[in-house]
């Protein structure tokens, strides 16, 4: 199973996107991509995470 997610990106230069940990996913630097290949059995359940902090003036409304 391929698993796909995608860190924020922002075109607004006064707001930071710092990237974290992907647990071992492949990250696309450009697009902010986030692959997970995955195999499962017949029943079995896993979880993938990751993080970021994002840095923004009190001015700007960001919606996540």
């Amino acid at each position: 199973i391929t698993l796909k997610d995608q860190f924020p990106l922002s075109p607004n230069e006064s707001i930071s996107i710092k990237r974290g940990d992907a647990q071992g996913a492949k990250v696309d630097a450009d697009t902010g991509e986030i692959v997970w290949e995955v195999t499962l059995k017949p029943g079995e359940q896993i979880q993938r995470t990751f993080s970021f902090e994002a840095t923004f003036p009190k001015s700007v409304q960001v919606y996540f």
